[in-house]
């Protein structure tokens, strides 16, 4: 298939294969989990996806992660395996390495791989402490720079404490070590993927982590992977399940997969690759290839040509849905918004976002004393009333003064207090983005979130794929 015929020539549902990786029932959700917690060899491991969603939680519940995050997934995958099963496209529920060498082998022209791409990011449960010693031999005397580097570090480690390092304290180490190895700062510790931010550095960052991957075998679960119910995938391996002539469309349903489809596509023109640079959202994403698996199989369309019809519409539709439903934002931080984003992007970035920083710090400050000034009032004006009722028990003209005046003025302290917990929570908002994005993206983000008082907020019409 040549590049021409990639956009042109019509795509049929036969033609089409998904490839779901995520686990389906309960069961499967709770037994990866197990896997992803249990002290199994590094190259057998797997379930990043179910775990992250359990620790994402106050308290780690493998039940309330899966009715609160997995069983929506797996609802959203179970409409798309239905809708296109109906219309004959090929199904694979239990998405891995055989299969998809099976699926690219047959007749197939578009495949879709609807599954989780783990970080780089090096976690306590991937490290095996049984296997320390013999990763710091294997490495000890070699001459290759990268590794002496690796090894120093770890070494350091080793020999500061007099008993075996924790888990947690190499799995940092080894983190901060890829960071620096690829030119970045380390990770803070309350960040829990800050690799995955910026595409770039991502990139930069994975690289590295498949150089200690391929190091430590055994020592370490490897990173920077796909992850399929067979296990974790690097990219590489990823791209070696399609034949060297296999030409066609892969639809990466994968969070942070820029990487892969940059592997995958090999600077093949009759190869096209849809991906998406930062977070997947299921909710978004899965009904939209409903849409288009549905559409597909009413008349002779193109695959990709359709396919961006249905994410336009979808970007149209969530556009027009925001402006309808434009937040706007309290007085103080619309003044303070305007006063930036109607400046240039040099002027903003000279500055560094400090001065707009100290506004927004100053909007924090005086919300939370005001805050609690109303409170107070609050208080005394209750004490006050319930004083004068007591007092005046068989007044009943006083009482309904008391009442109408009491009940009027708390009402009006309530809905103010509201309104400085709103600019508080907004300036809060607001300076967590001058604070972690970098620099040339801060202004973009604060220009979206402005809001003019006579007009909806402007939002992007569409969403880079």
């Amino acid at each position: 298939m040549n590049t021409h015929d990639l956009f042109s020539k019509p795509t049929r549902p036969q033609e089409c294969a998904i490839l779901i990786a995520p686990p389906l029932d309960v069961n499967s959700f709770e037994k990866d989990v197990e896997m992803a917690a249990a002290s199994i060899p590094a190259r057998d491991a797997r379930g990043d996806y179910a775990f992250r969603m359990v620790k994402a939680l106050p308290e780690p519940d493998v039940r309330k992660a899966w009715d609160k995050d997995g069983q929506v997934v797996a609802s959203l995958c179970r409409e798309l395996i239905s809708d296109a099963r109906s219309v004959g496209v090929k199904v694979y529920e239990e998405a891995s390495q055989e299969r998809l060498i099976q699926v690219t082998n047959e007749r197939i022209s578009v495949v879709v791989l609807v599954a989780h791409w783990r970080g780089s990011r090096v976690c306590d449960t991937d490290i095996r402490l049984s296997e320390l010693w013999n990763a710091l031999t294997a490495i000890q005397t070699s001459s290759d720079p990268f590794e002496q580097r690796i090894f120093n570090h770890l070494q350091s480690i080793v020999s500061n404490t007099e008993e075996i390092p924790r888990a947690s304290e190499i799995a940092d180490a080894i983190s901060a070590i890829i960071c620096m190895e690829a030119g970045y700062p380390p990770p803070t510790p309350d960040d829990d993927d800050s690799f995955m931010d910026a595409p770039p550095r991502a990139s930069a960052i994975g690289r590295v982590r498949d150089r200690v991957d391929k190091l430590f075998p055994d020592f370490l679960v490897p990173g920077n992977c796909l992850e399929f119910r067979d296990g974790y995938h690097k990219a590489s391996a990823v791209a070696d399940m399609f034949p060297p002539n296999w030409s066609g469309v892969v639809e990466l349903a994968v969070c942070h997969s820029l990487y892969l489809a940059e592997v995958i596509k090999s600077g093949r023109d009759d190869r096209r690759i849809l991906t998406n640079e930062l977070a997947k959202q299921p909710e978004r994403c899965i009904p939209e290839l409903c849409e288009t698996f549905l559409r597909l199989s009413s008349g002779d369309q193109n695959y990709i040509k359709l396919r961006l019809e249905v994410f336009a519409a979808y970007s149209q539709a969530l556009s027009s849905n925001y402006k309808r439903r434009s937040y706007m934002l309290s007085k103080n931080v619309h003044k303070a918004l305007e006063r930036v984003t109607t400046s240039s992007s040099k002027d903003f970035g000279s500055r560094g976002g400090v001065s707009l920083s100290k506004d927004f710090k100053t909007i924090q400050s005086n919300s939370q004393s005001f805050f609690y000034v109303a409170a107070v009032m609050c208080v005394l004006i209750f004490v006050l009333v319930i004083y004068l009722i007591l007092k005046n028990q068989n007044n009943v003209t006083y009482l309904t003064a008391i009442y109408a005046i009491g009940g009027a003025s708390l009402a009006g302290l309530v809905t103010l207090m509201i309104k400085i917990g709103k600019a508080y929570v907004e300036s809060s908002v607001i300076l967590i983005i001058i604070f972690n994005l970098p620099k040339d993206d801060v202004l973009p983000a604060l220009k979206a979130l402005r809001s003019d008082k006579d007009k909806p907020t402007d939002t992007q019409k569409s969403q880079k794929q």
